[in-house]
């Protein structure tokens, strides 16, 4: 406490001496005269700088936490906000569900997971139009864990590779993977609505891209095959599997981009 109650006191001095007088007459909400600034002890010194805007990294409403959900999925994010216009926030966020799809005449029972956790700078070019003060332009980086987990698996499901069909039996499958960069640059623009009091409270929309690059895709051949290849012994199955691998990756090379439309609560403490 008493190294405290020092360093307040050297404070106060510079602001008396007018080295930091400016940073005091910069906030519109500091009315303390410079007299009265002389006169001040080193706790008062020490709650008249943490009032003020320019108190430091760890100005009470600089810091905010929160959560949102979206495409990206369900997560929580950190912020701290730099000066009018900018602010960075760190964000983790995830999700998983299952669905069908069918892709080459093959139905697959699909597994989407989803994750991502990385870091944005975001910027308001405008923030001195007042009707435009919640507007900004976000770019980041993430990391990212999105890929779709593929089986077909059904006994006695009807499968065509290479323009030949077979039954599937118990034993049988195919299984794969569609997976992205584990790096993902993003870019979006955003909207902040503040409210409560001293604007303590902030619903954000965003919308956005991560930039995933060219899907990765895996497909393999588990069990016997037995029916496929008594009945189509002209045809090499690995042959065909390359096939549909490459049937998978035309449905999806034409997306190096995963889009991003989410909406999140922050509070600021």
């Amino acid at each position: 406490m008493q190294k405290i109650n020092i360093v307040a006191s050297l404070v106060v001095t510079l602001i008396t001496s007018g080295a930091l007088t400016g940073m005091v007459y910069a906030q519109d909400d500091i009315d303390t005269p410079l007299e009265t600034i002389e006169e001040l002890d080193a706790n008062d010194a020490l709650e008249l700088i943490e009032d003020s805007s320019y108190g430091g990294w760890f100005k009470r409403d600089k810091f905010g936490v929160g959560a949102f959900a979206g495409t990206a999925g369900i997560g929580g994010h950190v912020s701290y906000e730099v000066n009018e216009w900018l602010y960075l926030k760190g964000q983790i966020g995830g999700f998983s569900y299952s669905t069908d799809q069918t892709i080459d005449n093959v139905d697959y029972e699909g597994d989407l997971s989803l994750f991502s956790a990385g870091v944005s700078a975001n910027i308001n070019p405008l923030y001195k139009v007042p009707v435009m003060n919640g507007f900004r332009i976000s770019v980041g980086a993430y990391g990212v864990d999105n890929n779709v987990e593929l089986n077909a698996s059904s006994p006695g499901q009807s499968i065509e590779l290479g323009g030949a069909s077979f039954t599937l039996g118990a034993n049988d499958r195919l299984e794969g993977n569609v997976g992205f960069s584990s790096f993902a640059p993003y870019a979006g623009l955003g909207w902040d609505w503040d409210f409560g009091k001293d604007d303590q409270f902030i619903i954000s929309f965003d919308a956005g891209v991560l930039f995933t690059g060219t899907a990765d895709v895996d497909l393999r051949a588990v069990g016997a095959f037995a029916d496929f290849t008594a009945q189509n012994p002209s045809l090499n199955l690995q042959s065909e599997i390359d096939a549909e691998i490459d049937s998978i990756r035309e449905e999806v090379e034409d997306y190096p981009f995963y889009p991003v439309v989410s909406l999140g609560f922050t509070w600021r403490f």
